[in-house]
């Protein structure tokens, strides 16, 4: 099989883990940590974290700062370490599209429920991002599935949902947060009267 290597995207070997060392910071993301001390910025999210270990380590170059590190679970040793990850950490990111291209996209279901059964038990806030309303890259409304699979994952208590391709690309991009900030509304506001099983 062929593929086409863009600039800053990743690999995924189904059964492979490569990591060239134990700290996979580059040059670049030492600037960028650098530079978000310094800027008007909350949080950073930590991507592709293995163990609680990456995160002590950005936390140490954050010290001092008003910023708060948010590990992003998008990579089989995440799910290998969830537990101590979110004993650890209040939030937490799910990107499904890394996660899928590490476990296989049949297998993503069941890993989101199992991340927020985790993070209920833990009471960690989640916030889970990919493909949420791709189809509002082109068109001003998304697809049924697409507003379906948001809302239950709203129903099992996410607390935040991120935006990719929707508002970085798209040509919809207020209308889709639009969408999303008025879908919680109702979830919010529905989810009172709706009986749980």
């Amino acid at each position: 099989r062929t593929c086409v290597l863009r600039r800053g995207k990743g690999v995924h070997l189904e059964g492979v883990s490569y990591r060239p060392s134990t700290n996979c910071l580059s040059v670049r993301d030492r600037e960028l940590i650098a530079a978000s001390r310094e800027a008007p910025v909350d949080h950073l999210g930590l991507s592709f974290v293995y163990n609680v270990e990456d995160i002590l380590y950005v936390e140490k170059l954050i010290e001092g700062s008003r910023l708060v590190c948010i590990p992003k679970i998008e990579s089989k040793e995440s799910l290998n370490s969830l537990y101590d990850i979110m004993k650890n950490h209040k939030t937490v990111i799910v990107d499904r599209g890394d996660l899928s291209g590490e476990i296989g996209i049949r297998n993503i279901w069941r890993a989101t429920r199992m991340i927020l059964s985790t993070a209920n038990l833990l009471k960690t806030k989640v916030i889970v991002a990919t493909q949420f309303l791709l189809h509002m890259i082109d068109k001003p409304l998304p697809s049924i599935a697409e507003v379906d699979s948001m809302v239950d994952l709203m129903m099992l208590g996410i607390a935040g949902i991120q935006l990719s391709e929707e508002t970085s690309v798209g040509h919809h991009a207020i209308e889709a947060v639009s969408f999303v900030s008025e879908m919680a509304r109702k979830v919010r506001e529905e989810s009172s009267v709706i009986p749980h099983a």
